[in-house]
């Protein structure tokens, strides 16, 4: 796992584990076997579902690799209301309109990837 993998899931295991956990901190017949356990307050994080974002918001940067997407500002995003399939289709132009790729390595990546049916 690369170390931007761990940044990423990071929050979602912690909100896991806090949701888990806190329910348990006295019961000691847990499903878990788990004794004396803290769940400590989670850290401050905004969760988003990213279909949302409005196109504004997201950009791809080839920098930082095949399907890498960056958020400019996770603190303030305009929501964009959208299906899955349209935020697929923006994100497949963002893709396609880097200076650094092209219909060819997309269509690579769909053909490895079985994205087309």
């Amino acid at each position: 796992m690369r170390s931007t993998d761990n940044e990423i899931a990071g929050p979602f295991v912690e909100a896991w584990a806090c949701e888990t956990f806190v329910n348990i901190v006295e019961n000691t017949k847990n499903e878990w076997g788990l004794v004396n356990v803290e769940a400590l307050e989670r850290l401050k994080y905004n969760v988003y579902d990213m279909k949302y974002m409005s196109d504004a918001n997201i950009s791809y940067n080839p920098a930082l690799g095949t399907g890498q997407i960056q958020i400019k500002d996770i603190h303030y995003v305009s929501i964009q209301k959208r299906t899955a399939w349209e935020f697929c289709q923006m994100m497949d132009k963002k893709y396609l309109a880097s200076t650094k790729r092209s219909y060819e390595s997309w269509l690579e990546l769909a053909n490895k990837y079985a994205w087309i049916k």
